[in-house]
């Protein structure tokens, strides 16, 4: 008899290559990388959180409005990282809330460095 058991939510996740050496970049990133959801009606809800492993590096979310053009006020660069091992932790900007935005459909993106990401969710 045995029992394996796992964290909310960590069956699977998306961490970022240890070398990416890609013909375009001018010298290989490591443990560098990015991810884009779908578009997503963002005017109902109050938070966006991960359930991420950053303990190692960190994440940093980023809005992209339909066209993939990013959000004023909700780029990578004011981004508050997320830094640490947690099951809910919220994306924020230094200045901004979801609260902020206008109606309509936005892409998140978000970047990892020496991070896993295994849920995203919408609170």
């Amino acid at each position: 008899m045995g029992l394996a058991t796992l964290p909310r939510d960590r069956f699977a996740g998306l961490r970022p290559l240890p070398k990416s050496d890609q013909p375009t970049l001018r010298q290989p990133l490591e443990h560098i990388g990015q991810v884009t959801l779908k578009p997503l009606e963002l005017g109902n809800w109050h938070a966006i959180t991960v359930n991420a492993d950053a303990s190692a590096g960190a994440i940093w979310g980023e809005l992209l409005d339909a066209s993939g053009l990013r959000v004023r006020g909700f780029s990578r660069d004011e981004a508050i990282p997320i830094v640490g091992d947690g099951l809910d932790q919220e994306l924020a900007w230094q200045e901004r809330e979801l609260a902020d935005l206008t109606p309509g459909a936005y892409m998140l993106r978000l970047h990892l460095d020496r991070a896993t990401v295994y849920a995203v969710t919408l609170v």
